[in-house]
């Protein structure tokens, strides 16, 4: 084998290595922290990595007045991913409303990899930014991850 076709075999290693960690070659991991992310203006995914677990949020359909779904990703490579995902979410907007997940569509409580959609019912019409919430994984007492709302 060529010192050409080595290199290239390396990079292979490398991508497949970042692949299955979660992260893709050439794409910057965003700066995260516990807390509150900035507000998006547009439905851009949001990540937060803290207590060792890395907690990705993608809005897959988010209007005033309609159902909302979420896809939410979770890697770890220390902490046991347990919890009703039912109970640890939690969807608000800038009036103070509060809606519960009415059903988690994805990989059950436990190991170091959950994936899945979360949805909600309609969010109240007028709505103009959401938080979505995410509680008490791996000691964070809760990771807010807040869109503005299309219109």
């Amino acid at each position: 084998m060529n010192h050409r076709s080595m290199q290239m075999v390396g990079v292979a290693g490398v991508a497949l290595l970042l692949a299955a960690c979660g992260a893709t070659p050439g794409t910057p991991e965003r700066a995260s922290q516990p807390g509150v992310n900035a507000v998006s203006t547009m439905a851009a995914p949001q990540t937060n990595s803290a207590g060792n677990v890395t907690v990705q949020v993608i809005p897959r359909q988010l209007k005033s007045g309609g159902p909302v779904i979420f896809e939410i990703v979770m890697d770890t490579h220390s902490v046991d991913l347990a919890g009703d995902m039912l109970a640890l979410v939690e969807l608000r907007d800038e009036r103070g409303n509060a809606l519960r997940p009415v059903a988690w569509d994805g990989t059950g409580g436990g190991g170091h990899h959950r994936a899945g959609m979360i949805r909600f019912d309609a969010l109240p019409a007028g709505a103009r930014t959401v938080s979505l919430v995410v509680k008490n994984i791996a000691g964070v007492t809760e990771r807010v991850f807040a869109w503005d709302v299309p219109a």
